[in-house]
């Protein structure tokens, strides 16, 4: 392939277009700005990610993308009901945060499902364990 051409990316092939470097010690995460979303991370402990911090979602640069959002990372991803941009914004979490949340919601699952194959009164499905998951089939 000759130097002053770019590489041919096949129409209808796989794209990674919010794809990103990482960055040490966090975790990334893309969240829509749809409802409380955002609110939400932030409340979990998410952090906005800024261009200093990431040069390039897929493979391109993040600058144009983001011009009338100021510093932070966003990539518009779909429309709002209403026809407006729908953006997604790039977040970080502390890696130990996020493993810390990765392993509470491991227990929840777990805890679940143990009440799940413990019979009782208020538990209408007659659930078992069979190899690979349960099986809720009804009384």
């Amino acid at each position: 392939m000759a130097k002053d051409r770019k590489e041919r990316i096949p129409f209808g092939g796989q794209r990674t277009k919010l794809q990103v470097p990482g960055i040490k010690g966090y975790s990334l995460y893309w969240f829509s700005d749809k409802d409380t979303r955002i609110q939400d991370a932030e409340n979990a402990g998410y952090e906005f990610v800024y261009n200093h911090e990431i040069k390039q979602v897929g493979g391109k640069d993040v600058t144009p993308d983001r011009l009338d959002q100021g510093e932070k990372v966003t990539k518009t991803v779909g429309t709002t009901e209403t026809g407006a941009p729908l953006r997604a914004y790039l977040m970080k979490i502390k890696k130990e945060w996020h493993e810390a949340d990765k392993a509470a919601k491991a227990r929840q699952r777990d805890e679940m499902e143990q009440s799940l194959l413990q019979p009782n009164i208020e538990n209408r499905y007659n659930a078992k364990e069979v190899p690979g998951g349960i099986d809720f089939g009804r009384r």
